[in-house]
């Protein structure tokens, strides 16, 4: 516009639009261009939503005469949603803390499921807190931007406890570690403000389109002044990444690359730093890449079972002596010290046969299922019995089921009642299957005790006292093969009490006996996981709260 002199600029998005000029004289002909523009394509300028705002208040003296044109703004105006003064303001940081701290409070005590309400949190709450994190202030420091960030973060979990989603003194790594890793999976505020910046700094730098900006920010940079390069920089220093120029076109790959560098070396900060303080955090760090939480993926996890849960792995339960210098002889008599760990899974005075049997039952019902056993025998396995003797055919190959049953052998054996027994003809092959619920420290030792009992020496008992200096004797699966003169499988199935699971050689072994014998899918076998695990938390829960006499 020649009457302007190139002395503007214009910045558009959307529907909103800022414009920048001199002069009262050169804005009213920019209005009017932009009336113009409009009109051709079917819009008009909403008056009441439009207006002017001169730096300091200051008028020049050319256009006092002047009739206004649009309204005149003194006490600032909002773009795009942030209230927006010639300097720095304290309002949006304000007005966005009480708004997402009214909408979590309603998320966190809602009836949703823990999963849906991370989700919905993650997907509202987060972006709402990162718009105005995100759009800085150029004279706030940096530093300070970022302590808001982690002001806000605390603000979180402090409702996480107040709704019972987390408990008072358990590890607050686990917040946001993915489910998993057997944690609930909330986005931080800071590191996703951190990747906004990066989104941002690398737009500038790599689209052609930003090329001017890109240069006046550079400038700028230059002179000391924060802007979205300076910040960009600051996260690419902090994380170690490429500070080199990004070409251009490159910004989704570039940014992604970096933004997958900096949430992996947030997961990593926090197992760390989760595994520095907690027993339970070490044991989970050393099967990092091994071990799964599948129930804490379900959407039926209640809140206050999962955070009741979380307590007890890390022996931070009130009342189980999480207070060091105040532990407790077992209420139950057993004359052991009180630990969740004792009550969850070596208290003799524990009845833990349910939350095994009713493991063994998902176990029967999904064989049943997937050989296409008739109805009346899967209508007839009651829920929680481990015991079944089913006979029946498929495709023109016989199955026969025996679980809680004795197998009857020449030589007498201590262990000869495997969870279950399948027996198949055509070919002939037989599948052994024991189960246990063990506390996630001796997972591998449980599996070890199930394979020496069945595979090396079935005459003697086998316990954790012993299990290291068996020596092979006669066995169930030699017998089996001897006396059926075919292949005997034997799958051990070890589920945590917390409902953890790991990939060990025996779960492999497992599955694959689960796909390649009994012909179950991939998602069928994950699915299987998923209900066991689900199944072993509410027997856990139920167990600590019927130890501590309280109901939920």
């Amino acid at each position: 516009m020649k009457s302007t002199r190139g002395q503007h600029d214009i910045l558009a998005f959307m529907d909103d639009i800022k414009c920048h000029a001199n002069t009262k004289q050169s804005m009213k002909i920019i209005t009017k261009e932009l009336e113009k523009c409009s009109a051709e394509i079917g819009l008009s300028l909403n008056v009441n939503k439009c207006g002017i705002y001169s730096r300091n208040g200051v008028e020049p003296q050319e256009d006092v005469n002047d009739a206004p044109f649009l309204p005149e703004i003194r006490e600032g105006y909002t773009y795009l949603g942030l209230t927006q003064l010639d300097r720095d303001t304290t309002d949006n940081l304000e007005n966005i803390t009480k708004k997402i701290k009214k909408k979590s409070e309603t998320i966190f005590g809602s009836d949703l499921t823990t999963r849906q309400k991370i989700q919905l949190f993650n997907s509202s709450i987060i972006p709402a807190a990162i718009y105005v994190l995100g759009n800085l202030f150029p004279e706030e420091k940096r530093a300070t931007t970022l302590k808001n960030c982690r002001d806000l973060d605390t603000m979180f979990r402090k409702m996480l406890v107040d709704y019972d989603m987390k408990g008072k003194t358990t590890s607050n790594a686990r917040v946001y570690l993915s489910p998993l890793m057997g944690g609930l999976g909330m986005k931080s505020v800071e590191i996703e403000t951190e990747i906004h910046y990066i989104r941002k700094g690398i737009y500038l730098q790599s689209h052609p389109d930003m090329t001017n900006v890109y240069e006046a920010y550079k400038s700028l940079q230059g002179a000391g002044w924060r802007n979205p390069l300076s910040d960009c920089q600051f996260v690419l220093e902090k994380y170690g990444c490429n500070t080199e120029q990004y070409p251009m076109g490159s910004y989704k790959k570039s940014s992604d690359n970096i933004i997958k560098i900096i949430r992996k070396q947030h997961h990593d900060q926090l197992i760390n730093k989760w595994s520095e303080n907690m027993n339970y955090g070490r044991i989970v760090a050393d099967e990092v890449n091994k071990i799964t939480f599948p129930a804490f993926t379900t959407p039926y996890m209640d809140s206050w079972r999962l955070s009741l849960l979380h307590s007890a792995a890390e022996e931070q339960l009130h009342g189980l002596g999480c207070i060091p210098g105040r532990t407790r002889v077992c209420r139950r008599g057993c004359g052991n010290t009180e630990t969740a760990y004792h009550v969850t899974s070596s208290c003799p005075t524990n009845m833990y046969i349910s939350r095994h049997d009713n493991v063994v039952h998902w176990l029967l019902k999904t064989i049943l299922t997937t050989t296409n056993a008739p109805e009346d025998i899967i209508m007839g396995l009651q829920f929680g019995k481990a015991t079944l003797m089913a006979d029946y055919e498929q495709q023109g190959r016989g199955i026969s089921i025996r679980a809680g049953h004795k197998i009857l052998t020449e030589k007498k054996m201590y262990h000869n009642k495997p969870d279950i027994m399948i027996k198949l003809s055509n070919p002939d092959r037989i599948i052994l299957i024991e189960v246990a619920i063990a506390h996630i420290q001796n997972y591998r030792l449980q599996e070890k005790i199930k394979r020496n009992r069945y595979a090396v020496n079935s005459t003697i008992k086998i316990d954790n006292k012993n299990v290291d200096n068996i020596v092979r004797d006669v066995n169930i699966v030699g017998e089996l093969e001897k006396i059926h003169r075919c292949p005997v499988d034997l799958g051990i199935f070890v589920v945590g009490c917390s409902g953890e699971m790991i990939v060990t050689e025996e779960q492999v072994k497992f599955a694959e006996i689960l796909s390649k014998v009994l012909g179950l899918t991939n998602s069928e076998i994950q699915h299987l996981f998923t209900k066991c695990s689900y199944s072993v938390c509410l027997s856990t829960s139920q167990i600590l709260l019927k130890h501590l006499n309280l109901k939920m």
